[in-house]
C-alpha cells in the first residue's frame, strides 16, 4: 500500500499557492512512517502531490512535487544535478 496523507483544505489551498510545507495542524490523516514519501491528497481524494513525511516535526510534509510524478530516483538525480551546477 503506498503511503498516504491527507490534508485539509486550507494545507490544499496553501499547496496551491506555492508553499512546500505542510504543518502538522493541517494533516487529517497518515498512513506512514517518518521518513516515507507519501502521496498527498486534499480532503475530497484530489491528488496534490507527494511529499515526505515526519511525525515528529510540526512540518509534517515537505512537498516535493505538486502532481502525481513519482518521487523516484530520476526525481532526485535531476534535483541534485541541478543544485551541484547552480
Amino acid at each position: 500500500m503506498t503511503p498516504t496523507a491527507i490534508i485539509t483544505a486550507r494545507g490544499e489551498a496553501r499547496v496551491a499557492a506555492g508553499h512546500l510545507w505542510i504543518y502538522r495542524g493541517d494533516v487529517v490523516e497518515a498512513r506512514a512512517a517518518s521518513g516515507d514519501t507519501v502521496l498527498v491528497r486534499g480532503p475530497r481524494g484530489r491528488i496534490v502531490g507527494r511529499a515526505l513525511f515526519s511525525a515528529q516535526s510540526q512540518i509534517s510534509l515537505r512537498m516535493l512535487t505538486r502532481s502525481d510524478e513519482p518521487a523516484d530516483l530520476d526525481l532526485w538525480r535531476t534535483r541534485l544535478g541541478a543544485a551541484v551546477a547552480f
